[in-house]
């Protein structure tokens, strides 16, 4: 269990397991990185390949934004073997179509290769879309109710997609089923099946969108005019290779060979610093430099070359990371540190240096 709220403690930042022997035994789980710092209404959905926890979206306490409330779009990865908190950003280089937009009370669900994303309430009110997250990629996939990519009785019904606060579960990996609910101010009692591909490639319908997609490829047969997209990490398909003549033919980059460049698309440390579940083995390849007003993210073989940080200015952990010092959302768990107080004369400015208002004001 993560997160949450109630009206006397107002946002929960606590990771709860329930005991083998039952609900009754909860045991509070120490985790450290880059923990959201109070959240609710988002989704959780376990990943056991990579064994991780993904949080997406949720009523968010932004300490990036003038610790303000708001509807969020950010993925939070907790690592389970090392209890290690990380935020993904989205890979905007590599991105086709729109980043996802914020959302709560949505419904979440994840297969070997990617999670699905259904539902919930944006910042435009209801969300009719569907999100996908390929895990291997860092990559979001936005699908419209007008493609004809995810099928519930071979269409995508508006009226079904966007319930929030819905029950879901996937089965053998293909078929989604979502249960109850609400939209319209209506309480639902349906239960509605989703199929979809185990590939996240089969869902682009055109060759440009394939091959505008990071880590899929493309090929098509001349003779039975047959084409898919699919996963760069797989053998061409039976249906373009076995028996096909006139073969068009592309190979698109691999996921596995992701490694963490363009550091200065990072927005905050804790983005910069990040760690990716999928990619244990990628070295960190980007440091956060405090030496300015704002701090920025820059590779680590640059700093090694010219040193444009110093080393007394460099960040390598994402628990230091400036942001998430004295950013308690709760009187008493700030001043609980001894290093921070509880005020309401400052202010975080959006350069993330403190101002402090008049005690007129």
């Amino acid at each position: 269990m993560i997160g949450g709220f109630n009206p006397e403690d107002g946002f929960s930042d606590k990771v709860y397991t329930a005991g083998s022997s039952g609900l009754e035994c909860w045991t509070e789980i120490e985790t450290s990185g880059s923990a959201p710092l109070g959240i609710y209404g988002h989704s959780t959905v376990y990943h056991k390949t990579t064994d991780t926890v993904y949080v997406f979206g949720g009523v968010l306490h932004d300490i990036m934004g003038l610790h303000q409330v708001s509807i969020s779009s950010r993925l939070f990865v907790l690592h389970w073997p090392t209890k290690r908190w990380s935020v993904l950003a989205p890979m905007e280089e590599k991105q086709i179509g729109l980043l996802p937009p914020p959302r709560f009370l949505h419904s979440s669900v994840v297969t070997d290769s990617y999670m699905t994303v259904l539902g919930g309430i944006g910042n435009s009110s209801k969300n009719s879309s569907a999100l996908i997250y390929v895990i291997q990629c860092n990559l979001w996939l936005l699908l419209g109710t007008n493609e004809d990519v995810v099928k519930e009785s071979s269409i995508l019904e508006e009226h079904n997609i966007y319930r929030q606060a819905a029950a879901i579960a996937v089965w053998n990996n293909s078929e989604i089923f979502q249960m109850g609910g609400w939209a319209e101010g209506t309480t639902s009692e349906s239960l509605f099946f989703y199929s979809v591909p185990e590939d996240a490639c089969n869902l682009q319908p055109t060759k440009g969108r394939c091959k505008g997609t990071f880590g899929c490829s493309y090929c098509s047969s001349n003779n039975n005019r047959t084409q898919q997209c699919y996963n760069s990490e797989i053998e061409m398909p039976s249906l373009c290779s076995s028996g096909a003549s006139n073969i068009e033919f592309w190979q698109g980059s691999k996921c596995s060979s992701l490694k963490q460049q363009n550091c200065e698309r990072f927005a905050t440390c804790t983005e910069c610093l990040a760690g990716w579940p999928n990619h244990p083995n990628v070295t960190q390849g980007c440091h956060w430099c405090t030496n300015g007003k704002i701090g920025r993210c820059i590779k680590s073989e640059k700093y090694e070359e010219d040193s444009p940080c110093g080393k007394q200015w460099e960040i390598t952990d994402s628990n230091q990371c400036p942001e998430r010092s004295c950013s308690s959302p709760q009187c008493d768990k700030c001043t609980a540190s001894g290093k921070c107080i509880w005020t309401r004369q400052i202010l975080r400015s959006r350069k993330y240096s403190w101002l402090t208002k008049s005690m007129e004001s």
